[in-house]
């Protein structure tokens, strides 16, 4: 059996929800991913599936997956500099190097390990030196960095909202400002899961704060993304990362991703491995729609 790599939900976690931050290095403590060797090895077919749903399969290929007792690095390969630079200008978002972290994003989620652990290698299959690239996928700094070519990207990003200071606090720092919406976030997010009731064993919601970064994990839980469902909803692990990045001294942008897996215990969760990635089924289309819930949430407690 598998074991959690994010913590451990104490009978805390049994009564309330939210709450609990997580620091990096108690979150990797004693941790041997060697264990858990058989449930990575499976992942690998989720995520092949998920290269083939982008229809990526003919230009990046997985070559292999290293497991060590403290990381996990996964080994792809892609025609060349050229197949690179294609697949970002296809993919539809304005940031910068957008495609490379929701590969990191989507490795990490499917292999459930914390991205301090997770390093993705692209390099090119072929020899011609016009053709030839090398691009690392890692945390650092507090957030998720693609080393590679520098590439600008094109298209419209459809998880972002900007805003502007709270009138409020028009006169703090641009630090200050940042903090207060970060704090506004936190508690609207954790009390609204808190609000969710779960009431079955290892219900939770952990928090992990970085620089202008705020992710929730969250498991255990029924009919949120998959609303619609009556007295079977499967149960759901939930990933909302929710990042501020400022455009202007006066305009703070908010950037969504969710990852989103399910299970199909009725009244008993499943363990680790008993839980599927919703982007690869039928139930894709719940994950943007979920996103607007959350956005309306925020956006409602932002201009109050």
């Amino acid at each position: 059996m598998s074991k959690s790599y994010f913590s451990i939900c104490t009978v805390v976690f049994f009564f309330h929800l939210g709450g609990v931050t997580m620091q990096s290095q108690e979150r990797i403590a004693n941790i041997d991913l060697t264990e858990d060797r058989e449930f990575f090895e499976e992942q690998l077919s989720a995520l092949y599936a998920y290269y083939e749903l982008q229809g990526t399969t003919e230009i990046l290929r997985i070559k292999d997956l290293e497991i060590e007792k403290a990381s996990l690095t996964l080994n792809l390969m892609i025609g060349g500099l050229s197949d690179w630079i294609a697949v970002h200008e296809s993919y539809d978002k304005e940031e910068p190097n957008a495609y490379g972290k929701d590969l990191f994003e989507k490795f990490v989620h499917l292999m459930e390990v914390p991205e301090d652990l997770a390093t993705i290698w692209i390099r090119s299959m072929s020899n011609e030196p016009n053709e030839e690239v090398t691009v690392m996928i890692a945390y650092r700094d507090d957030a998720v960095r693609v080393f590679g070519p520098d590439l600008s990207l094109r298209g419209s990003v459809e998880r972002t909202y900007v805003i502007t200071k709270p009138p409020s606090i028009v006169t703090a720092s641009i630090e200050e400002v940042d903090e207060n919406i970060l704090e506004l976030i936190r508690t609207t997010i954790s009390d609204y899961y808190v609000s969710r009731n779960v009431d079955w064993e290892d219900g939770c919601c952990l928090i992990d704060e970085d620089a202008n970064s705020l992710t929730f994990y969250v498991r255990n839980l029924k009919g949120e993304i998959i609303h619609d469902c009556g007295l079977f909803c499967p149960f759901e692990y939930i990933v909302l990362n929710i990042r501020l990045n400022r455009d202007t001294s006066d305009n703070l942008r908010l950037t969504y991703n969710l990852q989103g897996k399910y299970g199909s215990g009725i009244f008993i969760a499943p363990r680790k491995s008993g839980y599927k990635d919703m982007e690869l089924n039928k139930y894709k289309s719940y994950l943007p729609d979920y996103i607007v819930r959350i956005k309306n949430l925020i956006k409602d407690v932002l201009k109050n």
